[in-house]
């Protein structure tokens, strides 16, 4: 991992059995958060990580001390293949966030304009079809689609905006788009680019099409959504000084700023959150770039194929996906789940391993950064991290099981201010396990508390600056 500032071998933390150095806190940090680990890393904040991380060396300590990794529960504490592709995926991600800011994105803005359809009305498919044949027109101008938008849309905000919705990142797995659901909308558009296409979704119709897409770096995403905001801005204030009096403070009221400072300082806001939320899921958001990249096709997306699969009842060359023309068969599932030795787990299972192991390990595969990500000083390090929180589970599984009794409940419910008469099994079933699971997490802490002051662990504050890694 490449450092800045300090020595990435400076010691933060001490005990008697190892320590804890700055590297190990950058890689935390920037594996949460990417190129604004720096900005959010207060004192408080990298005493937290570096307390967690010398705990979890201590407890992994213990537990191989006392032998825990020859158990059988511990088979997959190990160089497995399995966890081996869960480091290279930390290595990963890693990667990506510390280069956040010139990670790729496509941006899409889209224009649309809505019908309400209202049920046991007489349908308003042939009205809506005129309007998207007029608005389909090679003579038409975007000034007169705007237009055109303003009057005929029954969208209560958006038609005073000319129809523009904020951009979108389509590949970052955004909500359904005004109710459309976005695989349909993108592959729907995909047809006729530029060209509105209806979509009918029962109480209302729409037209939309794509007014642009491209990729931009994340960095360039203020500067990408504030073109937008200026323009539905100024779309806003025409509107509105042509609106009589009913319709005025509508179209005031539709744009995000009335003025350009306004605008920048809710711009920043705006890119700033959904640049926070791109970085937190950039490992996921790739895979859904390659899945468009690669032509990623499900062929069979059935659990009850893929348990036949499991079970070795079904014929080999039986096609499950497709990527650019090659074929992954129930002999590759077959392999792979050999391989990250999964060929044992129950077949309803097999949907989270699809979609959560197998596919975007496929998919990943063809990106040089994670082929990268197998190797290197990195890599070793999350493989460790991985072995040392199976030794921490192993530990703390052996802890003495908390029990709850029948006084620790009922003064657990006059706290809640509950009737002990109004409850029933259930909601009583769901105290008690809640009870439990607090005097667990307070086991765990309890023996952590002990371990440090065992083991003399020391944070050396001192060595901390704010906003320093």
């Amino acid at each position: 991992m490449q450092g800045c500032g300090p020595s990435g071998s400076q010691e933060l933390a001490t005990w008697d059995q190892g320590s804890i150095q700055r590297a190990d806190l950058r890689r935390i940090m920037l594996l949460e958060s990417g190129p604004d680990a720096a900005n959010l890393a207060s004192i408080e904040v990298q005493s937290q990580k570096i307390r967690q991380l010398a705990l979890l060396n201590i407890v992994a300590e213990q537990a191989k001390a006392a032998k825990l990794e020859t158990n059988p529960a511990a088979k997959e504490a190990g160089n497995t293949a399995l966890q081996n592709l869960k480091a290279q995926q930390l290595n990963y991600t890693l990667k990506l966030k510390s280069q956040a800011d010139d990670f790729t994105i496509t941006m899409t803005e889209l224009q649309f304009l809505q019908l309400n359809q209202n049920p046991g009305s007489p349908s308003r498919l042939p009205e809506i079809e005129d309007y998207r044949l007029k608005l389909n027109a090679e003579e038409i101008k975007d000034s007169e689609v705007e237009d055109f938008i303003q009057q005929k849309s029954e969208h209560g905000r958006y038609r005073w905006l000319g129809g523009y919705i904020e951009p979108l990142c389509l590949n970052c797995n955004p909500p359904p788009i005004l109710g459309v659901p976005v695989h349909l909308l993108k592959s729907r558009l995909k047809t006729e680019p530029g060209k509105f296409v209806l979509f009918d979704l029962g109480n209302k119709l729409m037209l939309m099409r794509t007014v642009k897409s491209g990729a931009i770096p994340l960095a360039e995403l203020g500067d990408y959504q504030l073109d937008y905001f200026r323009k539905t801005m100024r779309l806003a204030g025409h509107y509105a000084s042509h609106a009589d009096k009913a319709d005025k403070a509508a179209a005031e009221n539709a744009s995000m700023a009335k003025d350009e400072a306004q605008l920048e300082q809710s711009n920043e806001q705006i890119a700033r959150r959904m640049r926070e939320e791109i970085i937190k899921n950039l490992p996921r958001i790739r895979v859904e770039q390659l899945r468009d990249e690669l032509e990623f096709e499900w062929v069979l997306k059935d659990e009850a194929v893929w348990a036949k699969v499991l079970e070795k009842t079904t014929d080999p060359k039986t096609v499950l996906f497709t990527i650019k023309n090659r074929k992954y068969e129930a002999a590759d599932l077959q392999k792979d789940l050999k391989a990250y030795g999964l060929q044992s787990e129950p077949s309803n299972a097999l949907g989270n391993i699809m979609n959560g192991i197998i596919v975007p390990a496929v998919l990943l595969h063809h990106d040089p950064l994670f082929v990268e990500s197998q190797k290197g000083s990195d890599f070793s390090w999350f493989q460790d991290l991985l072995t040392r929180q199976e030794l921490n589970q192993l530990w703390f599984a052996q802890l003495e099981t908390p029990s709850v009794t029948a006084a620790e409940l009922q003064e657990f419910e006059k706290k809640q201010g509950a009737v002990a008469k109004n409850l029933n099994a259930e909601a009583r079933s769901q105290m008690k396990q809640y009870l439990l699971q607090m005097k667990r997490q307070q086991a765990i802490q309890s023996s952590q508390e002990q371990l440090a002051q065992t083991h003399g662990l020391k944070i050396i504050t001192e060595s901390l600056k704010p906003n320093e890694l």
